[in-house]
């Protein structure tokens, strides 16, 4: 292979990898060593880890990093923990990047190493050209790194987006064994909280108030409880108590992407007033700040309209 020919493969397997290759990627497209040792000296390719380039012309993005810890991992590593969550968009991006891998290496700056026995395929996926461990892996390596705030969101995320269910988590959980793995033991208490085949929250700010509810031993609210009326379908009720005509709503400040969708909302309020339901709304401050009195408050709604849906029913039905 010619070395014009060499150069080009090189190119496209960078331009791939965002801008990062191993060496053993560069002498397998028909780079020599030498060739490799003058593009280093000329300042085209830079060292960041042990045999693992980047081309100087690739911008500085997270991706890049990335790509490259898991290169200098070797062929069974993979972005993991709160670095392959913040791939697979269940929580911020972390500033350290997590690296699993089976090698036995020595630590860099800027790396978290996880060093496991095995990482087997069912526990890995693809983010682009990056190895990423698979949804379920993550959460379950995310337990003994996060706060339980911060798992119950990441772990709601997932099952909303459908990455894994439950019964999978569990499975995979229990495969893997929980006697010793730091946070199993918080990751099942999450599981058991959650209400059998309760629908998983829409937000992260919903995760919040379910906390806030739960933590204030409140009585259970029907997540995405459905009403209607004579006209059908009104819609989907954040924590809605039927028996109390009570919804909590969980409210983030969002922008209308127009009149019609401001109409829609107006509409859906006035039929729920008329069927006597009444809306707390629950913002970031309320969880947040004044977490002691929203739960005061939600008690007082639910002393005050207790049995409301009941009546309703019993009026409805010529009772």
């Amino acid at each position: 292979m010619s070395e014009g020919t060499a150069r080009r493969v090189v190119a496209a397997i960078m331009a791939e990898q965002f801008g990062v290759a191993h060496r053993r990627q560069l002498l397998d497209a028909g780079m020599t060593r030498h060739s490799i040792q003058h593009d280093v000296a000329g300042g085209l390719l830079i060292p960041k880890h042990p045999g693992v380039y980047v081309d100087a012309a690739a911008p500085p993005i997270r991706e890049r990093n990335i790509m490259a810890a898991t290169l200098w991992g070797g062929r069974s590593a993979a972005a993991a923990s709160v670095t392959a969550a913040g791939l697979l968009g269940l929580s911020p991006h972390p500033l350290l990047i997590d690296v699993a891998t089976t090698r036995s290496l020595r630590s860099r700056p800027g790396i978290r190493l996880h060093r496991c026995l095995a990482l087997p395929p069912e526990d890995l996926v693809g983010v682009g050209p990056i190895p990423v461990t698979a949804p379920v892996r993550t959460i379950i390596d995310l337990a003994s790194a996060l706060t339980e705030e911060a798992l119950e969101i990441a772990l709601e995320e997932a099952l909303r987006r459908r990455l894994f269910t439950e019964a999978e988590l569990r499975g995979r959980l229990i495969a893997l064994g929980t006697s010793g793995r730091k946070g199993a033991g918080l990751l099942l208490d999450l599981l058991e909280q959650r209400g059998k085949g309760e629908a998983p929250t829409a937000s992260g700010l919903e995760t919040l108030v379910a906390r806030a509810v739960r933590d204030g031993e409140l009585p259970a609210p029907v997540r995405q409880h459905p009403v209607r009326d004579e006209d059908g379908l009104i819609g989907y009720l954040d924590f809605a108590y039927p028996w109390a005509l009570l919804n909590l709503e969980a409210d983030s400040f969002k922008w209308h992407t127009g009149r019609q969708d401001w109409r829609r909302e107006l509409r859906k309020r006035n039929r729920l007033m008329r069927l006597n339901w009444r809306t707390r709304h629950v913002t970031y401050e309320d969880v947040r700040t004044h977490r002691k009195a929203l739960i005061t408050e939600i008690g007082e709604l639910l002393r005050e309209r207790s049995g409301l849906g009941g009546l309703r029913d019993q009026a409805a039905g010529g009772g």
